[in-house]
């Protein structure tokens, strides 16, 4: 189920991005009760019909102890490389 939820979305943002559509994207990271330690980026986009859509693109466990700039931008472009979408992305929040 999982799996073909994942290229769904895939193919929903190819959709939007073939016709020089944007993304824009938000992260968090946050350390759960657990103590295990977590980022999630989620997509919003408007489409052609002016319908905004908002939606979680990916959430990973971090594992390194330092959650340095350049840890958590690597994350992040694992996460849009996987979708496809590296070079449709407007802005990052």
């Amino acid at each position: 189920m999982f799996y073909n939820e994942r290229e769904s979305l895939k193919a929903k943002l190819l959709k939007h991005t073939q016709t020089g559509g944007r993304i824009s994207t938000t992260t968090d990271t946050w350390s759960a009760r657990n103590y295990r330690e977590y980022t999630t980026v989620t997509g919003h986009w408007i489409d052609n019909n002016w319908q905004h859509h908002s939606t979680t693109l990916d959430l990973v466990e971090l594992t390194e102890l330092i959650h340095s700039s350049e840890y958590l931008a690597e994350k992040l472009v694992e996460i849009i490389d996987s979708l496809g979408i590296t070079g449709s992305v407007f802005t990052v929040t």
